[in-house]
Order: structure tokens, then C-alpha cells, then sequence
């Protein structure tokens, strides 16, 4: 079941659809394997929807290490009874805060001044 949705999830992700290629739209095939299966079927399936997608982004290995370890964070708590959507936006919440704090752990600002060089 892992495989196929993760399979799933890649094909909702290759596509090249311009700006909504860094939303991995797949993530909503994969996520559930979390919910349902456990952390590390969830696992299994992100990665198999992720992992492909690296070359095609600039940050493509941040991406596919966040959904992993997103995967691995609504599994483990949904398996004990917690709300995913909660520990899903808390991570979201994280993740966003140290983009601003720190913007050179995710290369945000790499990518930044890449893009005003190229004006």
C-alpha cells in the first residue's frame, strides 16, 4: 500500500507545473500511509514520492528530508492518538520561523541573491 501511494504521490509531483512544483502536491497520497499505516510505511511512501523529485528543485533535498521527516512526525503521533493536523502545523510553524531566523540553513538566502544577480 506504501509503494503504490508513494508511486502515486510521484506522479502528482513530476509534472512540471511551474510554481506548484515545491508544494508536492503528492504529499496528500502520502501523508494518510502515515495516519493510517504508521510512521514508517508514512516513510516509505514520502520517500518514494520525494526522493525522485531532488534534481528538479534547487532545494529538492531539504524537501524530500521535510516531508520524510513530516512523515515520520504524523505517524508516530497519530499512532498515539493525536491530531495530525496539530503536529503537522506545529512542524510547518517551526520550519517557517527558522526560514525567517535563519535563512541560510534552508538556502533561502543563497537563492535570494542568486535571483538578484540575475536583475
Amino acid at each position: 500500500m506504501a509503494v503504490v501511494f508513494g508511486l502515486l504521490g510521484l506522479a502528482l509531483n513530476a509534472p512540471n507545473f511551474g510554481a506548484l512544483l515545491p508544494l508536492q502536491i503528492g504529499r496528500a497520497l502520502t501523508l494518510p500511509i502515515a495516519m493510517l499505516f504508521g510512521p514508517w510505511l508514512g516513510l516509505v511512501a514520502s520517500l518514494i514520492a520525494t526522493v525522485p523529485m531532488i534534481p528538479a528543485t534547487a532545494t529538492g533535498t531539504i524537501g524530500a528530508a521535510l516531508a520524510a521527516f513530516e512523515a515520520l512526525l504524523i505517524g508516530y503521533f497519530s499512532d498515539r492518538g493525536r491530531s495530525p493536523l496539530i503536529v503537522g502545523s506545529v512542524m510547518w510553524i517551526v520550519v517557517a520561523i527558522t526560514i525567517v531566523a535563519a535563512p541560510q540553513l534552508w538556502r533561502a538566502g543563497a537563492a535570494l541573491v542568486r535571483a538578484g544577480a540575475a536583475r
